[in-house]
């Protein structure tokens, strides 16, 4: 059986989403713009990165790695694309904790290009892939590198990423939010070792000034992942091919296939649930109701009329998924759509006009692939709106086109 060339297209896709960069060119520029390259002249010359975590109308509050900048005498801080530096002030640095110690820098009058980046709200998973920016010689400045989450340990990250010393202070990255702060690297250049977010924001909140200057850095109340959803979409089937027909409707086992006419269109729904095993995967499973579509056509010379055909049934489907911009994921789905068709319908003996119309009907089921595009967009941590096309195998080819709504819990 030749396999249709829709099949490879949405596997080829579902495989482009699952290994899709975690960053795009639209989160390059925004990361870009709260992340500074660090300089100290004095005692000896070191280099390092730093994250804008507060931004005022003219001053930037800077945290990096505590060892980036102790001992210094002169601070200077670069952002990208502007060729000259500012002067930092060092607010405070956690000297007591040499691996883990985090300091907080003030540049006043700072340069507009410069933001503050969002410090994730959630908890990053064992096994996330996640981006690094950093100022190393392997990549340059405002270099990224994609690593995995190898490892959490209580206030730590252990970063599986080639890490060069250089990229202390430089924001680890989940889904376009910091997710922590690089400190160190592991002898072998294998591992980096970063704290968390939430270790950020609490060594931030101690600053009363900036609190006040950014309310949005108080602290929230702890959450965990949602990884269970459900919702429910609307939409409408094409299933034009009168192949969508089911055979052998006609009493005696003649087979009943239509030669000429259509289907109509339909609206139906469906009700699903899935659970997210990442941020790129997730398995779902629906009940759909396709409604209740009219036909009618030929049998040859004789005419079938008054025609209903319905198909409902179970889908269940791989989603992978990716970000494209903060907020705003593409999917596709592969899977197994076990579905029940029935059809009724008047048969016409046009050859032989003594003969009544006759009614005719018929059940048939059937297990065949499914296939899915679509994109979403998150309205909250809870709340996600979607629309997507899926092609459902059933008696024929059904086309479904849906808006929906999904709830994470």
């Amino acid at each position: 059986m030749k396999t249709p060339t829709n099949f490879w297209v949405v596997v080829l896709l579902f495989g482009f989403v699952l290994t899709f960069p975690v960053l795009t060119m639209a989160d390059i520029s925004y990361v870009r713009s709260g992340v500074v390259k660090i300089t100290v002249n004095a005692p000896a010359s070191k280099a390092g990165a730093g994250i804008v975590v507060c931004r005022t109308r003219d001053d930037a509050y800077i945290v990096t790695a505590a060892h980036v900048v102790s001992g210094a005498d002169d601070t200077a801080v670069w952002p990208a694309g502007v060729p000259k530096s500012s002067s930092a002030e060092v607010m405070n640095i956690e000297i007591g904790n040499p691996t883990q110690g985090l300091a907080l820098l003030r540049v006043p009058r700072a340069p507009k290009q410069l933001s503050a980046l969002e410090l994730s709200a959630e908890p990053v998973d064992q096994g996330s892939q996640v981006d690094v920016i950093v100022h190393q010689s392997s990549t340059g400045e405002w270099g990224i590198l994609s690593g995995t989450v190898a490892k959490i340990q209580g206030r730590e990250l252990v970063i599986q990423a080639p890490v060069e010393e250089q990229a202390s202070g430089g924001p680890v990255l989940f889904e376009g939010r910091v997710a922590g702060l690089m400190q160190r690297k592991d002898p072998s250049g294998k591992f980096g070792f970063a704290v968390t977010a939430p270790t950020i924001r609490e060594y931030v909140v101690g600053f009363p000034p900036v609190v006040d200057a950014c309310p949005n850095l108080r602290p929230s109340i702890p959450s965990t992942h949602k990884r269970f959803y459900m919702g429910g979409s609307l939409g409408m089937r094409d299933g034009s091919d009168a192949n969508a027909i089911p055979d052998g409707i006609i009493p005696g086992g003649i087979p009943s296939k239509m030669t000429s006419g259509a289907v109509g269109p339909d609206f139906g729904f469906k009700i699903f649930g899935g659970y997210l095993y990442n941020r790129n995967f997730a398995l779902e499973f629906a009940y759909m109701d396709l409604g209740t579509a009219d036909y009618s056509g030929k049998h040859y010379v004789n005419d079938i009329t008054d025609g209903q055909n319905r198909v409902s049934g179970f889908n269940v489907s791989a989603v992978g998924q990716t970000v494209v911009v903060q907020d705003f994921n593409v999917f596709a789905r592969i899977g197994v759509f076990f579905s029940k068709t029935t059809a009724s319908e008047t048969y016409i003996d046009n050859e032989d006009p003594t003969l009544p119309p006759n009614p005719e009907s018929i059940a048939e089921n059937n297990t065949k692939l499914s296939l899915g595009l679509g994109a979403s967009y998150k309205l909250s941590k809870e709340f996600e709106i979607r629309c997507e096309w899926e092609r459902l195998g059933a008696v024929g080819d059904l086309d479904f086109l849906s808006a929906g709504v999904a709830f994470k819990f």
